[in-house]
């Protein structure tokens, strides 16, 4: 049985706490709690690993515990599921990553990518060399993602040559986004930099994950993150969000730091339950965020306050 808790949003605060040292800590000017948990009964939600939302607004997971695809219409009804475990074609074992192009399904696996109809019917497989992708993007006429086999690497497949492009390896555990200009953006979470890739697929500028383009600088405020969790998602309209860990009142708490399109506002919005471990960040229509919590096997569904204002 499906398990949906709806709660309330808590009211939007401001909240500055100071360390010893005087460095404010924290700049938390939201707390945002769930309005809607998407529990593990009955494997509906084992594992997520990957959540994409559909054109007409549907939502996609992909549970790698159950080795299927589950997709639920926009107010979390269970409409289908395909995929079970296995190796076999069509068979979703150790799944990594998941897009939705041209009204078919591209599940990653290690070596290889399966596609799917929009009615979850096994289309056919693709040969990837050097292992499946994390969570990909599509940028440029190709999937980008950090490599599900060496997490230090980032790589684009091209679906029409079925060939790997390196784009950066010997980082951190990445994550990745678009960004302005036809650019993309990761963000590498064990070395807290942000790392631009140029449209013409070059290595751009690089930053801590706590300096953004713009005029932002590391004067500007204290170095207190620990780079530990996952996720991050840039829209043109809302600006760049980042999953953190943040120390508030002496306590590691889950917070998305917020930045504006241009780098130049940054404030945190603090993400309840407190033990919350984000692996992925998802912004759909109307400003609605999901989170993943794979170790959980949760979904969390937030909804984002106004920014820039």
């Amino acid at each position: 049985m499906l398990k949906i808790i709806i709660t309330m949003p808590l009211a939007i605060l401001a909240l500055v706490v100071i360390s010893g040292d005087g460095l404010a800590r924290s700049n938390v000017r939201h707390e945002l709690e769930p309005i809607v948990t998407i529990g593990d009964q009955e494997l509906v939600c084992h594992r997520p690993k990957d959540l994409v939302v559909l054109p007409d607004q549907r939502i996609a997971v992909l549970n790698q515990g159950s080795c299927d695809v589950v997709c639920f219409t926009p107010d979390w009804e269970e409409q289908m599921r395909f995929g079970r475990c296995g190796e076999g074609p069509g068979e979703l074992s150790g799944a990594s990553g998941m897009d939705f192009r041209s009204n078919e399904y591209f599940v990653f696996r290690n070596l290889r990518v399966d596609r799917f109809d929009i009615k979850g019917e096994f289309l056919g497989t693709y040969a990837m060399s050097k292992g499946g992708l994390f969570q990909p993007i599509w940028w440029q006429g190709q999937f980008v993602g950090r490599s599900s086999v060496d997490v230090g690497t980032v790589s684009a497949w091209d679906p029409e040559t079925e060939e790997v492009r390196v784009i950066g390896q010997d980082w951190g555990m990445c994550w990745v986004t678009l960004w302005s200009g036809n650019r993309i953006l990761i963000a590498d979470m064990i070395t807290g930099k942000l790392r631009v890739v140029e449209a013409d697929w070059s290595l751009g500028d690089q930053w801590n994950l706590d300096v953004v383009p713009g005029e932002i600088s590391s004067e500007n405020y204290a170095k207190y993150y620990k780079p530990t969790l996952g996720g991050v998602w840039w829209d043109s309209d809302i600006g760049l969000l980042v999953a953190v860990r943040s120390d508030i009142e002496s306590e590691e708490r889950p917070v998305l730091r917020w930045y504006s399109g241009d780098g130049r506002d940054d404030f945190d919005l603090l993400l309840f339950p407190h033990d919350l471990i984000p692996s992925q960040l998802v912004i759909g229509a109307g400003k609605r965020l999901f989170v993943l919590s794979s170790d959980e096997s949760l979904i969390y569904e937030f909804r984002l306050p106004k920014f820039g204002g």
